[in-house]
């Protein structure tokens, strides 16, 4: 989904992932993939931290 040609609002967060162009998504998806995993691991040590 382009949001673009759909007239949605992306907020400035999403919209610095976004791909430069969606031709190029195949190498996007795996990078936004593991920067939401590498984030996902940092708020799991995180939470332990708190639950200490």
């Amino acid at each position: 989904m382009v949001p673009e040609l759909l007239n949605i609002e992306v907020p400035e967060t999403l919209s610095s992932e976004k791909p430069v162009s969606y031709v190029s998504m195949r190498q996007h998806l795996p990078e936004a993939f593991e920067k939401h995993e590498e984030r996902k691991k940092e708020d799991e040590q995180n939470m332990q931290y708190e639950d200490d």
